[in-house]
């Protein structure tokens, strides 16, 4: 009795100083780097919400995607005010909850010390701790699809489909999660049922009410709403051809190594893999003494196997956007095979040795206590994503634009224009116009003359810059620098 006491006091202080350790690296690195143009973006459409109370966003432009995160933010302007550390609460509590959801599904696919290893490769993992600092939709996503299967680990299945749902309204990729989630609890239902009963068993309509509802519910409130909340990718129109997948493997294998960082993590990584498969097909394939359940549990770690490639293929040849960001998905899966694979290692050196002691655990928890010292140190430079720092100065170019007493202005857009979508989004009667090209600019001053016209441009583009300052047609002054901004007003 009291043995499993302190078994049970262990295992929670364990996972009590895991939790603590992920919080503290992330808040520590919290507010280090400034909004990305993505980020700023969607921050703005969470201050529709909350100041304009535009819950449809029908005012907003260019929604694209799904508007849970955007319902967060607002709520977490409510409580901190209307800035971008408050945009990126949602993601910093979504982060260290994925670490606790983590052990969960380790414990119950694998055992508790994998549960707890994984829990802590994902609390130091510097990918997933740069996103949990971000106001990008991935991390809220990727939370919510994990709580799903922790969800169904509890024999909550209703809620696991509703959790699903609400991952795929935070974001297109959201919709990654139904089929694993789906064959993960065929698998569960096997254990009591035979398979051809499967589609008819309760726990999957459960499943499917859950998320139809949720989905259902997004859809008919988008039906009212102008936006289409993104229920789509954005693909690349490029042929596929042999060299484009060559260079599409290599991009997303060098973000697949961002996941840990440090060479030897990343080679454990790789090999885990493997082992998994290996291991699990000949238990499968050969052993006599796989019980059913242990039997469902092998199919079902292999799965996240078939998760991590098939999510690697769909990224191949759907083509999107080549961001950092969309290589979080892959951080769970990663984490659980490795963790699996570690106590794999440290169970074999106990028989070689014949050794009680966990040298293999003390040497994760002392590369990991020098990871998170590491990022602790290095913490500016950890930046993850295309100009993080591009809107550094912005607030000096909307408030000298606050302070200018006309009504009858447009403000031009260029670069991380986005930004001003956050920063000056006070100005109601700001007309805010996107543009790309000298002849749509000329082609707005000659329609309004009469009004105060402004663009902005970074001061490192100097050739759109110069062609501005030395067009016949236009009158150009320059009437403020900032950080990184240069505001021009035309005539």
């Amino acid at each position: 009795m009291n043995v499993n006491a302190g078994n049970l006091w262990n295992k929670k202080m364990w996972l009590g100083l895991i939790l603590i350790s992920a919080f503290f690296v992330r808040f520590t690195h919290f507010g280090i780097h400034r909004f990305h143009e993505d980020e700023a973006l969607y921050a703005s459409w969470g201050i529709r919400i909350f100041e304009h109370y535009d819950l449809l966003l029908n005012g907003a432009s260019g929604v694209d995607k799904p508007p849970l995160l955007f319902y967060l933010q607002a709520i977490a302007y409510l409580f901190f005010g209307i800035t971008e550390n408050a945009a990126r609460i949602p993601n910093l509590i979504a982060g260290v909850v994925s670490v606790s959801l983590i052990y969960k599904i380790g414990k119950y696919y694998f055992n508790e010390k994998t549960g707890l290893v994984s829990a802590w490769l994902m609390a130091i993992s510097p990918l997933h701790i740069a996103y949990s600092n971000t106001a990008f939709t991935d991390m809220t996503m990727v939370m919510l699809g994990l709580a799903g299967i922790a969800a169904m680990t509890s024999k909550r299945f209703a809620l696991a489909g509703v959790l699903v749902g609400l991952s795929l309204a935070t974001k297109q990729f959201g919709v990654f999660w139904v089929p694993l989630i789906i064959v993960l609890l065929m698998l569960e239902i096997m254990q009591d049922t035979a398979l051809r009963e499967c589609f008819r068993d309760v726990r999957l309509k459960s499943f499917l009410k859950g998320f139809f509802i949720t989905i259902g519910s997004l859809l008919l409130i988008t039906a009212f709403s102008n936006p289409f909340w993104g229920f789509m990718l954005y693909l690349h129109k490029s042929s596929s051809t042999i060299e484009s997948t060559v260079r599409g493997l290599t991009f997303w294998m060098s973000h697949y190594e961002k996941i840990f960082e440090l060479p030897l993590l990343n080679i454990i990584g790789y090999v885990s893999i493997v082992w998994l498969v290996l291991i699990n097909s000949h238990a499968l394939l050969f052993s006599k003494n796989v019980t059913k359940r242990q039997k469902i549990n092998r199919i079902a770690q292999l799965m996240f196997v078939v998760f991590i490639a098939g999510y690697l293929v769909s990224l191949l040849l759907l083509k999107p956007f080549q961001y950092v960001r969309y290589a979080v998905l892959w951080v769970p899966f990663v984490v659980l095979i490795s963790g699996a694979f570690l106590v794999y290692i440290e169970n074999l050196l106990k028989k070689i040795i014949h050794e009680k002691g966990t040298v293999v655990m003390a040497i994760i928890f002392l590369i990991g206590c020098g990871m998170l010292t590491f990022q602790f140190i290095k913490k500016d430079t950890l930046q993850y994503g295309a100009f993080y720092r591009s809107n550094d100065g912005i607030e000096q170019v909307a408030a000298y634009l606050r302070e200018i007493d006309t009504d009858d202005k447009i403000l031009l857009m260029r670069d991380s224009g986005w930004c001003y979508k956050f920063y000056a989004n006070g100005i109601s009667f700001f007309q805010k116009q996107d543009v790309e090209k000298l002849t749509d600019i000329i082609d707005i001053v000659e329609k309004n003359s009469g009004k105060k016209i402004f663009i902005t441009s970074h001061l490192g583009n100097e050739h759109f810059n110069n062609i501005l300052k030395s067009s016949g047609r236009l009158e150009v002054e320059v009437v403020l620098k900032s950080e990184r901004y240069e505001l021009f007003l035309l005539r």
